[in-house]
């Protein structure tokens, strides 16, 4: 077991009901011992249980680390290592660690080791079925044995208890090198789990020819089956976004188009998309391109009715804050509320998360408001849900790991 850090952790609790309000300094200056520590390269991780107990796995150095809170944050559990041995983690630009809770309390964890090799990794997975006191050997999750790049996981687990892993993976790259023929990018690859985690069935492909460094953007339909948003390479190596909505375990539709930005970017931004449903089944979709019909940025959409056998189809792109956001924008909702969180360069040597949120699943939005600002380092801004209300989970280089309720209206029962 591994000692408490006594690093101080800031959590600033912004109480919003019918709008947003900044910070109360009596708020800001609530802290608690224990978390993610505020030094940089921690990439924290975060869920809550159907309980309300927020689980956390963060870095530290060759080590995941786990810990979980019953007030939101003001205090930690000691932190349980979950690598039984020191190894390497991908921590930079859109890899971290990442962590979901089950139904029955499980909680599982998943994350990429890099390789020898630059730009090659496996996917890590470790599972505690004790209610976080310890956690399973980690092991690889990818099958092919292969010292290539198998990188950027998302993870997820149905109503049913099955879990869901998709990554980036080269392995179809190098098949393409050895027989002399071209291949961009990488490809697409998934398993599941219908046993907690003791067991993932053989890998299988979505497709080939997408970016080789963005996140995936992961949640699930009504019935439990996985629909994904991820960066393309098409022809031309356009960086626009794919999205595929699964049939069953191992069928899907054709792969569908989120928006026609044709962005051609011989290289990876590192800039993955977010996604979220909402209860009336309608899928919201937050991403960054450098090009477009509205120029480069942060932009919006959701989708539009269709038959579920066919691809998804979204609205018009809406913009995310200005053309100089920095991006890496999430997206959650809750009914039929949805919120949007980014980050924007405030003035010099300063950054700021910024919010806008919609009450009636994405048809109209209030205006973008400031959350809250750092003037160090920090982390990309991530939404939680915790029950009834969503949160704001930021990693700064000051403040430490702080976690906001951004609203607390009653939704309880909101009818779609």
């Amino acid at each position: 077991m591994i000692t408490r850090p006594r690093i101080r952790t800031a959590v600033l609790l912004a109480l919003l009901s019918t709008a947003w309000f900044p910070l109360s300094p009596a708020v800001a200056a609530a802290m608690s011992d224990g978390g993610p520590p505020p030094a940089h390269g921690a990439f924290p991780s975060a869920a809550f249980d159907q309980t309300g107990r927020l689980w956390v796995v963060w870095v530290a150095g060759t080590r995941l680390l786990v810990a979980s809170s019953d007030d939101r944050g003001r205090s930690f559990t000691a932190p349980v290592e979950v690598t039984d041995e020191p190894e390497e983690i991908d921590a930079n630009g859109d890899a971290r660690p990442k962590l979901v809770v089950g139904r029955q309390g499980e909680v599982f964890v998943a994350w990429t080791r890099p390789g020898v090799k630059p730009f090659t990794g496996d996917i890590r997975f470790s599972r505690s079925t004790d209610g976080g006191v310890s956690f399973s050997v980690p092991h690889t999750i990818n099958d092919d044995g292969l010292a290539i790049g198998h990188r950027f996981e998302s993870i997820g687990v149905n109503d049913r208890g099955e879990l869901f892993v998709v990554w980036i993976d080269k392995r179809d790259l190098e098949t393409a090198l050895a027989e002399g023929t071209d291949y961009a990018g990488a490809a697409l690859y998934y398993t599941w789990s219908t046993d907690g985690g003791a067991t993932f069935a053989p890998n299988r492909k979505i497709k080939d020819h997408v970016c080789e460094c963005c996140r995936i953007a992961l949640t699930f339909d009504e019935h439990g089956w996985p629909v994904i948003v991820w960066r393309e390479v098409l022809e031309g190596s356009i960086r626009d976004h794919g999205v595929v909505r699964f049939l069953d375990r191992d069928r899907f539709t054709a792969i569908g188009r989120v928006a026609d930005d044709g962005w051609k970017l011989d290289g990876c931004p590192h800039h993955g998309p977010g996604l979220a449903r909402d209860a009336a089944g309608t899928y919201h979709t937050v991403w960054l391109t450098g090009a477009g019909p509205q120029g480069g940025g942060a932009f919006y959409a959701r989708s539009l009715a269709g038959q579920s056998d066919e691809p998804l189809a979204f609205t018009a792109p809406v913009r995310v804050g200005t053309p100089t956001t920095l991006g890496h924008a999430d997206i959650e909702a809750i009914g039929r509320q949805v919120v949007i969180v980014w980050k924007e360069r405030v003035q010099p040597g300063a950054t700021a998360i910024f919010a806008m949120h919609s009450d009636d699943s994405g048809h109209t939005w209030a205006e973008p408001r400031e959350i809250t600002r750092t003037t160090g380092i920090s982390d990309h801004p991530l939404l939680l849900v915790d029950r009834d209300r969503l949160m704001l989970a930021w990693h700064t280089a000051d403040e430490g790991y702080r976690l906001l309720p951004l609203r607390t209206a009653a939704i309880e029962g909101a009818q779609p």
